[in-house]
């Protein structure tokens, strides 16, 4: 960046010393930006089944590691933990465990879930323990809860709230 300004002398002197004193002065500074990718991009994947109260249903995330060099090509090994209220689902399978990743290629974490309540609840959430906050990308951004349907009706959707 170039900035360029005209400095002027000022206080009592004469109008010959001004125009002797006229200065053009040329700072240059140079801005370096900063951006932090995140290493991990984690995708909470639509559900395949209808969202009812007591029957299953599988959740599924999409988990890319993206490494800061963009350069490796080594799998990598990561701690991983689903969490929900218990007051609101019954989970069947593993709800922590490692997870080894290639490189850019998207890992799949999978669980099955079963609703205890209809109405809108809050999706089981992925967590990773031992990144930072800005080294995780969550889509959809925001909180994802899902419809859950009584019985009698037989579609559930993906909502995502604000």
């Amino acid at each position: 960046m170039h900035v360029q300004y005209h400095m002027r002398a000022m206080g009592s002197c004469s109008t010959a010393e001004l125009s002797n004193q006229d200065e053009h002065h040329t700072f240059v500074c140079a801005l370096q930006l900063h951006l932090r990718i995140p290493q991990l991009r984690i995708k909470l994947l639509p559900p395949s089944t209808p969202a009812v109260v007591g029957e299953s249903m599988m959740f599924r995330w999409s988990v890319i590691f993206i490494p800061r060099n963009g350069k490796s090509s080594e799998n990598m090994c990561f701690r991983f933990s689903i969490n929900a209220p218990q007051s609101e689902w019954i989970f069947s399978g593993y709800t922590c465990g490692e997870l080894q990743i290639q490189c850019g290629i998207p890992a799949e974490v999978s669980l099955e879930a079963i609703p205890l309540n209809a109405g809108y609840l809050r999706s089981p959430q992925l967590e990773i323990p031992g990144f930072a906050p800005e080294d995780l990308y969550f889509y959809p951004v925001s909180f994802t809860s899902i419809c859950i349907l009584s019985s009698e009706n037989s579609f559930g959707k993906l909502v995502r709230c604000s």
